[in-house]
């Protein structure tokens, strides 16, 4: 079980903290948005905008996560 843990704004909106089963980004992202209301739509308009994003594993900063999809 893993720990994952949304900040600011996204927290706010989806929930600051959840466990997860998951083994990458997008599988956390499809955990999310079948919990959540608008989790989805949320996330490609930030994208649309331009808005900024870190993502952390551990202490390591994924700068590009490649298997980060939101189809």
């Amino acid at each position: 079980m893993k720990k994952v843990y949304l900040m600011g704004r996204l927290g706010k909106t989806f929930g600051s903290e959840w466990n997860a089963e998951c083994s990458t980004v997008a599988e956390i992202f499809q955990l999310i948005e079948c919990q959540t209301v608008g989790f989805k739509n949320y996330m490609l308009k930030c994208a649309e905008e331009n808005a900024g994003f870190a993502i952390r594993a551990g202490k390591d900063l994924m700068e590009f996560p490649e298997e980060l999809s939101l189809n």
